[in-house]
């Protein structure tokens, strides 16, 4: 009797730790869409131009830097800098000042203009020398304005004309970068000189965002000899080996699903919380809203990771 009490106790106790909780601070309810992290401190983008800071590893938020930038779309790091994408003016579409590098809590810095009218600064990825960015007109070298040409995966006859592909994400991968361009994935090699075409998600047909039938894909990660993807279908499992995929869940992934590499487990972000790709039994909601809840991005500390979402800032220890 006594054990199984003190089992009882152990596992209620456990649950509760596993709970995600709510940040505290004045701008802790705020909607932002990309949150990155430089140990212990943090930074989320959102409305216009603010960039909200947290200096405790996101248990509170009582600090923003403000800056001219209008509508801050995207956030990244690298080497203890971080790097934001920019519209200049939130009232028209274009007009982007492509990236600025955060020096301190108080000061910001403008790196360069861009020269094509972009809509969208979807991604970025920081290289050496340049940065590369994911527009809805290509994909661009920031130092030059340079256009990394591809060959035409996602030409969508659309009113009579043929689209051109938008780019999405872009993550490393098996010693290249990952892209997702409109509905498919491109590897693109480190030299950025040589593509192949991986998964084109025309292949699937359903009815969809797309005047031809195609889900957008949300998001990617590498596991090894294989990576998961997911659209608004569900989870895909494709191998490198034999150049195929396959269809693992209907989890109930949405336009900003992303995964999360938690210990051995991948999680996908839902508009309910997290859940485990290969156990359900895993999942991780507790304490999370469960109505008119979307999760937009996280980011990992050593022991706790930190949710951005329309509703606030989330915390879970690991």
């Amino acid at each position: 009797m006594n054990k199984v009490f003190i089992y009882i106790l152990i596992l209620s106790n456990f649950n509760a730790f596993a709970q995600f909780s709510k940040a505290k601070g004045i701008y802790a309810n705020k909607s932002t869409t990309s949150i990155v992290s430089i140990g212990d401190t943090l930074y989320a983008s959102g409305e216009r131009q603010s960039i909200y800071m947290s200096f405790d590893g996101g248990l509170t938020w009582n600090n923003k830097l403000d800056t001219d930038a209008g509508v801050i779309t995207v956030l990244s790091v690298k080497k203890d800098k971080i790097y934001a994408a920019c519209k200049t003016n939130p009232r028209f579409r274009g007009n982007f000042t492509v990236v600025y590098i955060i020096k301190s809590a108080s000061v910001i810095e403008k790196i360069n203009q861009a020269t094509p009218n972009f809509k969208y600064v979807r991604d970025v990825f920081i290289l050496d020398d340049s940065i590369l960015l994911a527009t809805e007109k290509g994909l661009f070298l920031n130092n030059t304005m340079q256009e990394i040409k591809l060959p035409k995966y996602d030409t969508f006859k659309n009113k009579g004309r043929y689209t051109k592909p938008s780019f999405g994400f872009i993550k490393a991968c098996r010693d290249s970068f990952l892209l997702s361009s409109t509905s498919s994935l491109v590897l693109l090699d480190s030299s950025l000189t040589h593509s192949k075409l991986l998964i084109n998600s025309k292949s699937i047909i359903y009815n969809s965002m797309f005047a031809d039938g195609t889900y957008r894909l949300n998001d990617a990660i590498c596991t090894g000899d294989s990576l998961l993807y997911t659209n608004e279908i569900g989870v895909f499992s494709y191998s490198f080996e034999s150049k195929k995929s396959k269809y693992i869940s209907n989890m109930s992934a949405n336009s900003q699903s992303k995964f999360i590499k938690l210990d051995n487990n991948i999680y996908l972000t839902t508009n309910k919380g997290l859940f485990s790709i290969y156990n359900t039994s895993n999942n991780i909601n507790e304490g999370l809203p469960q109505k008119g809840f979307m999760i937009y991005d996280f980011t990992l500390l050593s022991k706790r990771l930190v949710l951005s979402s329309n509703l606030g800032f989330y915390i879970h220890d690991l």
